[in-house]
């Protein structure tokens, strides 16, 4: 329910400001033809995930997505801290009043939760499939 909670909020307060967070992609370091793009396809990716962790049958899509966004934001982090822009972009669109390094341990945190839920539905599904 965290994820799900997660998502939801994350993907939301992108909807609902949606002008300052389409600047705070357009102020990312790469091209703004891309920014534009993410700024519609972040919030839509993030409140669909929550939705997909919402119902039973699609809820493993929603923890494999959750873990394929982790390691895309972090892929982006860690290019961030390793100064491949040669600088490192506002904290801007940080979701949590952390710092880069800390928001990558937070989503490493994230992904491992996704991970868990994963094998924890795997597991149930194996259970209620001996049992009937």
């Amino acid at each position: 329910y965290l994820l799900l909670i997660l998502w939801i909020v994350v993907g939301s307060r992108k909807v609902f400001d949606y002008t300052a967070f389409r600047q705070a992609m357009l102020d990312q370091p790469f091209e703004d033809n891309y920014g534009v793009v993410l700024s519609y396809l972040l919030p839509l990716m993030q409140l669909g995930t929550g939705m997909l962790l919402i119902f039973e049958k699609t809820r493993r899509y929603g923890f494999l997505l959750t873990i394929l966004l982790m390691m895309a934001f972090s892929w982006y982090i860690a290019l961030v801290l390793k100064r491949r822009w040669g600088f490192i972009p506002c904290d801007c669109t940080l979701e949590f009043p952390v710092d880069w390094k800390g928001h990558l341990w937070i989503n490493g945190i994230i992904a491992v939760s996704a991970l868990t839920g994963l094998l924890l539905e795997s597991i149930r599904k194996r259970a209620n499939n001996y049992v009937t």
